[in-house]
């Protein structure tokens, strides 16, 4: 089995069980935007590994380019609890497509592929935060948004 083929195996295995847990999580009473938050960063720390295992860029993209159209039905059909969102919030189609482009466009610099992905985990994760907390001068309050939302 070709190490590329290997490659999009465990990226599906791993992103399969984040999703899995972060929905259990959501099941099981946490918090929406925790079990959200969950998925958002365990999902993005794949950078490492798909930088190390793949050896083609076209193929390491290939799991987060699917990711962005399974995100996409997920949210229009309303199917997991953990990443329930408002139906214009496309964050987590736009969170897959940007992890696609870092990883592609930087596949021969892998520190910037991955401080560009760890940028957005960081960014957004502390965006959220401030977002929650200065939430009652912002127009919707209360509502669960996605960092790119909630500017």
């Amino acid at each position: 089995m070709s190490q590329d083929l290997q490659a999009l195996l465990w990226s599906y295995a791993y992103v399969g069980a984040c999703v899995l847990v972060g929905d259990v999580a959501a099941r099981k009473g946490a918090p929406q935007e925790f079990s959200r938050k969950l998925i958002h960063a365990s999902v993005g720390l794949w950078v490492f590994p798909a930088l190390h295992l793949f050896e083609h860029r076209e193929l390491a993209v290939m799991p987060s380019l699917m990711a962005a159209v399974a995100n996409w039905i997920i949210h229009r059909k309303r199917l997991l609890r953990a990443v329930d969102t408002e139906p214009d919030n496309l964050g987590t189609v736009w969170y897959a497509l940007t992890f696609s482009a870092c990883l592609y466009l930087a596949w021969d610099r892998p520190a910037v592929a991955a401080g560009s992905v760890l940028a957005m985990i960081v960014g957004d994760a502390l965006a959220s935060l401030a977002y929650r907390r200065d939430r009652g001068h912002v127009a919707g309050e209360g509502r669960s948004r996605g960092a790119a939302e909630e500017r």
